[in-house]
């Protein structure tokens, strides 16, 4: 080979070695950097006009969070095509149940309503599901008077209960019914067999002379007696165990109380104390700032979310329907004790006066006042 041709060749790989570090380095410089919560050491340079300033990577992350604190929900939806009295949610199939004005039990499948076909109940007063919404108690007319009876989700149909009963909850396995009966003018404290079609009953108090109060079963060896509320007179709460057999009083001066309370936390207002979220003991879990009512709460997991007025009404005349609220919807972490205001005004379009809320892990569901119409906010 001739010289020429040698040093041609040499002078093109040393060439060919130059662009390829040149174009290494120089993509390597405008590299930008990964955010990882691993990695606390690596930082960031900006530019301002003062000079260069750095953060690291834990301050970007938390500055992301920040910005990000609050955007829960995304999308708010009309669930019911008509007004509704009540509504229920079956966890097993993803589902809401609701019962109209008129009386008609509805399910919502795929964003439509579906009528369930039976008979129209009358004047329905009471809706009570159990904690999977799977069985529902439900007080209403029937042809002689007062009935109460278990809405099943699964069957769709409902099977009619003692006629002694005064009032009915579900006990904590959630299938046996816990009820007040009376018979020959005495009330007994009562739990119906699911086996045998609620047909039978055990007697839990043979006599008891507490009138006009509302049952929650606590525990299985704990059974509350909520006095019931009427023009804010305050009331109390009784604690009976099933055990030693003994009546305490653990709460007075209560204004409200929520009757859908679950394991992590229980809503109440009482004259002393104001709005509450309280723990299994009815004392105070966590502190907050704002005022609001009991129905317009609801827990998921240890996490609480409330719809609070932005005006100051009466909770009397907000129960009985003479006046309306504005809401705006904040979120309590119970194990963190923090609170935080939800944004929703980008994706709510008219006002929401939130009643009878309920969360899943996807969803918060709520009746709002103003139109009887149930919303979730996904």
């Amino acid at each position: 080979m001739k010289p020429i041709y040698k040093f041609f060749i040499v002078f093109l790989i040393l060439g060919i070695i130059a662009w390829i570090v040149y174009f290494v380095v120089s993509k390597t410089g405008i590299t930008e950097p990964q955010l990882s919560e691993e990695n606390t050491t690596s930082t960031e340079q900006i530019n301002t006009e003062g000079g260069a300033t750095q953060k690291t990577t834990q301050e970007i992350v938390e500055k992301i969070n920040n910005e990000n604190k609050g955007t829960l929900f995304t999308e708010i939806k009309k669930i019911s095509d008509v007004p509704a009295l009540f509504y229920w949610y079956y966890e097993k199939n993803n589902r809401i149940f609701y019962i109209t004005e008129t009386g008609v039990i509805k399910k919502e499948i795929d964003g439509k309503s579906e009528i369930i076909q039976i008979n129209q109940l009358n004047n329905v007063s009471v809706v009570r599901p159990n904690d999977d919404g799977s069985f529902v108690l439900l007080k209403f007319i029937g042809n002689n008077g007062m009935v109460w009876g278990v809405f099943s989700s699964m069957d769709e149909k409902i099977t009619p209960l003692n006629s002694s009963i005064i009032d009915a909850v579900w006990d904590v396995n959630n299938q046996e019914v816990i009820a007040s009966i009376l018979q020959s003018g005495k009330t007994s404290i009562v739990s119906f067999d699911s086996k045998k079609n609620y047909s039978e009953f055990s007697v839990i108090i043979p006599n008891i002379n507490l009138f006009d109060v509302n049952l929650f079963k606590k525990s299985n060896d704990e059974l509350l007696f909520i006095e019931k509320f009427g023009n804010e007179y305050p009331t109390s709460v009784w604690e009976y165990n099933l055990k030693t057999k003994i009546f305490t009083t653990i709460r007075k001066n209560l204004l409200d109380f929520s009757f859908k309370p679950t394991l992590n936390a229980y809503f109440f207002t009482s004259k002393k104390d104001g709005f509450v979220i309280a723990d299994t003991s009815l004392e105070r879990i966590m502190p907050v700032t704002q005022k609001t009512f009991p129905e317009k709460c609801s827990t998921i997991f240890t996490t609480a979310f409330c719809f609070v007025p932005q005006n100051e009404i009466s909770l009397f005349n907000w129960l009985t329907g003479s006046t309306f609220s504005n809401d705006v919807l904040y979120k309590y972490e119970i194990n963190q004790q923090t609170e935080s205001l939800i944004d929703i005004t980008n994706i709510t379009k008219e006002p929401i006066d939130a009643n009878d809320v309920f969360a899943t892990p996807s969803s918060l569901f709520f009746i709002n006042k103003y139109n009887r119409f149930i919303y979730a906010l996904k």
